[in-house]
């Protein structure tokens, strides 16, 4: 989970002096991993980094990523 998540914080785009997140899917992480994890192992912790509020799940013409919060996914100190 440790090195997952090392990966997951890094997948951002840097612009104009800001890092924005990027969306990325489990076979993204899994291909960056140096230890052998399988693709199901590697999505069963992104889910739980979703359950976690650490990641938010999110959709682009019906594919389903992952990325990192956004300040303008919460709302009054609660997640939209």
């Amino acid at each position: 989970q440790q090195s997952i998540w090392k990966l997951v914080q890094i997948q951002t785009e840097q612009a104009n002096g800001y890092a924005t997140p990027k969306p990325f899917q489990s076979d993204d992480i899994k291909a960056q991993l140096t230890e052998k994890v399988s693709v199901k192992d590697v999505q069963s912790t992104l889910e739980l980094f979703e359950r976690m509020g650490l990641i938010v799940a999110v959709s682009y013409e019906g594919i389903p990523y992952f990325r990192l919060p956004e300040e303008r996914d919460w709302v009054a100190g609660e997640q939209v």
